[in-house]
């Protein structure tokens, strides 16, 4: 247990100084401007309409360290769990595996699938409420990063149940089956990710007129999680297209 919180300790580390310095950089450039001020002379703007070489520098080149700070700590999670014996359940997924099977969730699979979608309709839709966009701040930066980190679960998910659960075949998804195992079931997992983040859009997209513009960008938020998991579900189908299973 200690040697693997010391192997564990390094990915915290390095996804708390990515999330630190990812929201500095998202709030620079929400905000439009950077203020310095030398010791001697005036306090100076940067922006990106004045100095704008040194704005986009220091914004951009903050999303960038966020960003390369998080690939390493992917890739330091996922020599982590190389190291684990291939084909080796954790416990949480047996956990997960044993729930399902005493709770019997298998044999209401559809109606669980139905109910999930149905609650993600009203999510959406509760969601573009006007008291509750006024706590929301979604823009096209947010939702940029919403598509392409949709983009890198669907790989991250496949490629840790591959590599790390050591599975040699994938289960195609299916409308009667309910699973929350993302380690031996991953399809499965996304395809229901993907049909409640569609829930999620189209019960927003009944709010879109007369709303506001925080209320489109909330749309286009729930948006970008479909198309999100949509191509990365595609990418993953094309990629592992040999490892499918029909069962």
């Amino acid at each position: 247990m200690k040697q693997q919180f010391h192997r564990l300790f390094p990915v915290a580390m390095v996804t708390f100084f990515g999330v630190v310095i990812v929201q500095i950089g998202y709030k620079t450039l929400r905000r439009g401007r950077i203020t310095y001020a030398p010791e001697v002379g005036p306090a100076e703007i940067f922006s990106p309409e004045h100095r704008a070489a040194e704005f986009w520098t220091l914004s951009a080149g903050m999303l960038s360290v966020a960003v390369l700070l998080f690939i390493v700590a992917a890739l330091l999670l996922f020599r982590f769990f190389r190291c684990k014996a291939s084909g080796t359940p954790n416990r949480v997924s047996l956990v997960v595996a044993a729930f399902v099977r005493r709770s019997r969730l298998h044999r209401l699979g559809s109606i669980l699938n139905l109910v999930c979608v149905l609650l993600s309709f009203w999510t959406g839709y509760a969601a573009m409420v006007p008291h509750k966009l006024a706590d929301a701040n979604p823009d096209a930066i947010f939702c940029t990063v919403a598509l392409l980190g949709m983009i890198g679960l669907s790989f991250g998910a496949v490629a840790y149940s591959i590599s790390g659960a050591g599975q040699q075949t994938l289960r195609r998804p299916s409308l009667r089956r309910f699973s929350m195992d993302w380690w031996h079931d991953p399809l499965q997992c996304l395809f229901m990710s993907c049909s409640v983040a569609a829930g999620m859009a189209l019960g927003a997209a009944f709010q879109l007129p007369g709303t506001s513009s925080t209320g489109f960008w909330m749309f286009m938020f729930f948006l970008c999680l479909f198309l999100g998991l949509l191509i990365g579900q595609v990418g993953v189908y094309i990629v592992h297209r040999e490892r499918i299973s029909k069962t």
